[in-house]
């Protein structure tokens, strides 16, 4: 399991049961591949990472209206979310739970053999 700590969980609980969702927890809204974690992945699928990259998020599709909607591009690798650099999904999920909705924060992802930093994205609740 993942440790998060018991004021979130109250918060987030509290809103679930008032709207049905959190709006405290913020949502990216990409679906991904954790590179770290999945080398096969990337053999079985005959999709080629550059050797340089070891970790991150590969991603596989955005959600319309979510936080990285706008942003993030499906095939991208995203590296940094705000002050975390991904390294495995265990850790990310750790950390993420710093933030809450309304925050702003950058991303930086791999795209097409450069590296691309998207600043001033505010996190939202699930859509």
């Amino acid at each position: 399991g993942f440790a998060i700590p018991s004021n979130l969980v109250q918060a987030i609980c509290a809103d679930i049961e008032e709207f049905g969702v959190s709006k405290v927890k913020p949502v990216l809204g990409i679906t991904f591949v954790d590179i770290f974690d999945n080398p096969d992945y990337f053999t079985y699928y005959n999709i080629t990472l550059p050797e340089t990259i070891t970790n991150g998020f590969f991603v596989l599709s955005v959600v319309e209206g979510a936080s990285f909607d706008g942003y993030v591009q499906a095939g991208d690798i995203v590296t940094q979310i705000g002050v975390i650099v991904i390294v495995d999904t265990d850790g990310f999920v750790q950390e993420f739970s710093q933030y809450h909705v309304g925050d702003v924060i950058s991303v930086t992802v791999y795209r097409d053999g450069e590296y691309l930093t998207f600043d001033n994205i505010e996190l939202k609740p699930r859509p």
